[in-house]
């Protein structure tokens, strides 16, 4: 008997030539069939890059979440390779969330969000917990026999049980730290800091940083890192308000700079706005190049918009922005095209 990953990469593999290529973008990252949404676990693993994303291969709309991958070497021309998860356990059985990757000593460790509704009858209650998924290869990825690591009854007192997702995993001086995404009993969006040993056993540690109801609700898609000096924060605030010519999308992608300690832990926010004022922006992850380049990639499309590929004559939705060299230059966020793209053009 098949898997349910093996059904769905034989399902690509059959119907990726039914794709009508009207849309199909040329450099952008765009599914062989299905749906795409947020990028996930971009990292660089046995010196190629590799970027992962929300895929339902078997709709143009959204539906249980598979993470599709991709490698590269150079970040434009992309090779597609084998589903790496599908939602194949009695935790995860209404999709693989959003997560994020590291080289942990020549394995390559995904960090993932389970997602469940436990009661079918009633889709309004879900839970979501963090599981872990490792390679060897970079191609074929085993669950840990441990997941979920992180689990609903770690997740604090006075926080929301459902919205408890989208992993942020980070390793420094052999120690794990694991930032996730979740939501207060006042709705408002707050980040969660566990620290681990050794990747099984999570003890939590405390809040990094809350939007308090002033920037957004829930915060998704959160990545931590330096760049230029500065500590910065990239999350996506779902229900801004708008703010001038920012936040006009119900949903967004913001930037914050400040100062972080994972170990007490605190962000101190001292600014923040938004990444991109264009329409279609969201869930932007990172990755640090071998030669010390920050690069940003991000889901070209936002939560409630339509597109013509929505339609399902086309057989696929969704791309991924071309990806982006980040700087701090004077307290501002500066983009730039990766410059490999120079080779292409």
């Amino acid at each position: 008997m098949m898997t349910v990953k093996e059904i769905a990469n034989t399902y690509v593999e059959r119907y990726q030539r039914n794709t009508i290529k009207e849309y199909k973008p040329g450099y952008h990252i765009s599914p062989p069939v299905g749906w795409l949404n947020d990028p996930n676990g971009f990292s660089i693993f046995k010196e190629e890059f590799h970027l992962f994303y929300q895929y339902h291969p078997y709709s143009s709309v959204w539906g249980p979440m598979h993470w599709a991958h991709l490698i590269s070497k150079d970040m434009i021309k992309w090779e597609w390779c084998p589903i790496a998860i599908a939602p194949e356990e009695i935790y995860e059985l209404d999709g693989c969330f959003s997560g994020t990757a590291i080289d942990d000593n020549g394995e390559h460790v995904l960090i993932y969000t389970s997602h469940l509704h436990p009661n079918p009858g009633n889709k309004s209650v879900y839970r979501q917990q963090q599981c872990l998924a490792k390679s060897m290869d970079g191609v074929h990825y085993e669950k840990s026999s441990l997941n979920p690591v992180i689990r609903t009854d770690e997740i604090p007192e006075g926080n929301d049980l459902q919205d408890f997702r989208d992993p942020k995993l980070i390793k420094r001086n052999n120690i794990y730290y694991c930032v996730v995404a979740s939501k207060s009993h006042d709705g408002s969006g707050q980040l969660l800091v566990y620290e681990s040993e050794e990747l099984s056993n999570w003890k939590y540690k405390g809040i990094l940083c809350s939007s308090e109801n002033l920037i957004g609700k829930m915060w998704e898609c959160p990545d931590v890192f330096s760049c230029n000096g500065k500590d910065v924060l990239l999350i996506s605030p779902m229900f801004m308000k708008q703010r001038d010519y920012e936040f006009s999308n119900l949903h967004s992608a913001i930037c914050v700079l400040g100062n972080f300690d994972l170990d007490k832990p605190l962000f101190e926010i001292e600014n923040y706005f938004e990444i991109d004022l264009g329409l279609d922006f969201y869930a932007p992850q990172t990755v640090l190049t071998s030669d010390g380049r920050r690069v940003m990639i991000g889901w070209m499309q936002t939560w409630e918009r339509n597109y013509p590929t929505n339609d399902m004559k086309h057989n696929w939705t969704g791309a991924m922005t071309l990806p982006r060299e980040l700087s701090i230059v004077e307290g501002k966020l500066i983009q730039k095209p990766v410059r490999e793209i120079e080779a292409y053009c």
